[in-house]
């Protein structure tokens, strides 16, 4: 669970360096494993492509599709034919299940697989801990493999607030093996800068139309509904999540700027350590609505009635 009081996160979707479709080989892409869900989830945008023998097959079909889907559902039904499902929809993070290994396996009697249709990633197997200390919330499980594209692996989790991504060149990521499933971190290995360069054109568009958001950072949520990404002093590419209407310390906005705005840039809010306000008695102030309301004061001051703040009587 993120904390709104300490809980840092770094950005990891500054990307360095250019993203080109070029005429140059490159790495076809293949279906890469999300989770397990029960067998009774289906999208509302699915699309029946009939029977596959595995989700792998399945994928690969949704991939091939005229409509271009993103994600694949794969689904073993008893005594009948196994189906096979397209969509752009992903499953909440908090519909994924536990798994039945480390290595991407669902129990096939129970539960469907979910796969990102094409990717340049590979599985390498869940572990329980991921080393790097910063990591995101994203928008869906496709954003975080994009988004690491200029790293050697990508590392997801799907957790009860979002699915939690992490970038990076090490696959370091915990000493135990777990099944795959829900607070666990799945780690994928590509081939920094690879893309699915054989895809339909508007498979190829999406992903452009991704970097491009994350690039100017328009309206990408960094921290859950009803937090804000605040900048960290000392540390360009830090951020906290804050609730600034109640947070004493950076109350009404950021105490050192929202996270992505410039310093003198449009667009920024600066909030008040309400804990440094003069005069106020110690633990007699809080913030309410995104502002410091004193309701005790040290002697020497008086509680105005106006704004609820304390004033020297000297």
């Amino acid at each position: 669970m993120l904390s709104s009081n300490s809980f840092t996160l770094f950005s990891i979707l500054i990307l360095s360096s250019s993203f080109s479709l070029t005429t140059e080989a490159q790495s076809a892409g293949y279906p890469a494993f999300v989770g397990c869900v029960d067998d009774q989830y289906y999208p509302d945008d699915s699309f029946d492509v009939g029977q596959f023998d595995d989700p792998i097959s399945c994928a690969q079909a949704c991939f091939g599709q005229p409509e271009q889907f993103i994600y694949s559902t794969w689904t073993l039904v008893p005594q009948d034919i196994n189906r096979c499902y397209c969509s752009n929809t992903f499953p909440e993070s908090n519909l994924v299940q536990a798994g039945s290994d480390s290595e991407g396996s669902c129990d096939a009697e129970t539960q469907s697989y979910i796969h990102i249709t094409s990717s340049t990633f590979d599985l390498v197997g869940c572990r329980s801990t991921q080393s790097s200390s910063f990591q995101v919330i994203v928008s869906s499980p496709q954003q975080c493999l994009a988004s690491c594209i200029n790293t050697g692996y990508a590392f997801l989790s799907p957790q009860g607030d979002g699915y939690h991504c992490s970038c990076g060149e090490s696959m370091d990521v915990g000493p135990q093996s777990v099944n795959c499933g829900p607070d666990v971190w799945s780690t994928f290995q590509h081939t920094s800068g690879d893309f699915v360069a054989n895809a339909p054109s508007g498979f190829v568009k999406r992903q452009k139309q991704l970097r491009k958001k994350r690039l100017s950072q328009e309206k990408y949520e960094y921290c859950p509904a009803g937090l804000k990404a605040c900048k960290v002093p000392g540390d360009e590419l830090a951020f906290e999540c804050l609730n600034v209407n109640t947070e004493l310390e950076s109350c009404g906005g950021c105490l050192y700027g929202d996270y992505g705005v410039g310093l003198n840039a449009p667009g920024g809010s600066y909030g008040v350590d309400c804990t440094s306000l003069p005069g106020v008695a110690m633990g007699a102030i809080t913030c309410t609505s995104g502002q410091c309301t004193a309701f005790a004061c040290e002697e020497g001051y008086e509680l105005t009635r106006e704004n609820s703040t304390c004033v020297s009587l000297f």
